[in-house]
């Protein structure tokens, strides 16, 4: 099963995990926090989404605001600053009236859903089939690029963009440097199109020092699951790369054709795996364009009708025994009508 799309707020606590000085860092997995509900969202595909960076107030303002994509996070798009703007600034009665003057359509952004929208394998899956909704996504959401490339010539890089000098980690990484902190472990999707690359940046709020674990949740399903992953080789994890998609908005025909069946994708098109724990990444390319004829269709098609569709992007890992039960996303982004091939960095 795919995303369904009533899940509840979760909760507005500023508690975050502060025994990580010297490097970004956020709340606790599974607090859920600054999700957007019915009431408070600023249009109904936000609904459920985090309305902030999973990410402490001062790494945000000083590293997070800073580091730009070319595909930004709502809540950090020049709308949604004059919304805000406009509540911490007017009384409730003129907040009302200057808000109904801005437009509600949200256009070439991305969002972090939150994960329990999606159903995963359960506890007792392998006895009885039953799915469960997913714990809080194990990496927060950075941002998007969409990459139109211009040529074939040598500053392209279709896979490993992570190396690339102007990429985003190496961008975040010098960010971090000129405030003396310690950059993140970043987890990278990075889909190879017949145009260029769509590329989505990830960090794990709890990870200890900025790494990509953490020790109290090392008896835990999931996290033995992602250590074995990231130490893994490629056909360990091609074995247990779970990708789920998700038309949230979008013409019937869409929704058909990209449906919202869990797809093991690194056996349906050719996925390579770069960087490690000593490199500071780890970026998953999945090359679309060597996909075969089914992935190039749900490509095309989504591309086709890219500016009136918003669709979730999932990743989990695949529980195939008890011990690895029950099943917690890695990481999902959602795109709002992104221009995917009018996208560069910026």
């Amino acid at each position: 099963a795919g995303a369904g799309a009533g899940a509840g707020a979760g909760a507005n606590s500023s508690s975050t995990n502060t025994s990580k000085k010297n490097c970004i860092h956020g709340p606790p997995l599974g607090s859920f926090q600054n999700i957007a509900n019915e009431n408070n969202a600023i249009h109904s595909e936000t609904v459920n989404t985090y309305t902030k960076y999973r990410a402490d107030p001062r790494s945000t303002d000083m590293v997070l605001k800073r580091v730009k994509c070319s595909v930004p996070l709502y809540h950090q798009s020049e709308v949604n600053q004059q919304i805000e703007m406009i509540k911490t600034l007017s009384s409730d009665s003129d907040a009302d009236g200057l808000l109904d003057s801005i437009p509600a359509d949200i256009k070439h952004v991305c969002s972090e859903p939150a994960s329990k929208s999606f159903q995963v394998r359960g506890r007792s899956y392998l006895t009885d089939g039953a799915k469960v909704p997913s714990d809080e996504s194990m990496f927060a959401l950075l941002g998007v690029d969409s990459v139109v490339k211009k040529s074939e010539g040598d500053d392209y890089r279709a896979c490993d963009v992570s190396k690339s000098p102007n990429s985003y980690f190496h961008r975040l990484r010098a960010a971090n440097k000129r405030l003396g902190l310690d950059t993140p472990f970043l987890f990278v999707i990075n889909f190879v199109v017949p145009w260029g690359n769509l590329v989505a940046y990830f960090y794990r709020p709890d990870g200890e020092n900025g790494r990509p674990f953490n020790g109290k949740r090392k008896g835990t399903p999931s996290e033995k699951l992602w250590d074995n992953f990231l130490r893994g080789d490629k056909s360990f994890r091609n074995g247990s790369l779970k990708f789920i998609p998700y038309v949230v908005e979008g013409p019937w025909a869409v929704r058909k054709i990209v449906g919202s069946t869990p797809a093991m994708i690194g056996q349906k098109i050719p996925t390579s795996y770069h960087g490690s724990l000593d490199e500071g990444y780890l970026e998953i390319c999945m090359n679309v364009t060597k996909g075969g004829k089914m992935a190039n269709s749900i490509c095309s098609a989504v591309a086709s009708k890219a500016s009136i569709i918003t669709i979730d992007l999932a990743f989990l890992l695949q529980g195939s025994k008890d011990d690895e039960l029950p099943e917690q996303l890695l990481s999902v982004f959602r795109l709002h009508h992104v221009r995917l091939k009018k996208s560069v960095v910026p």
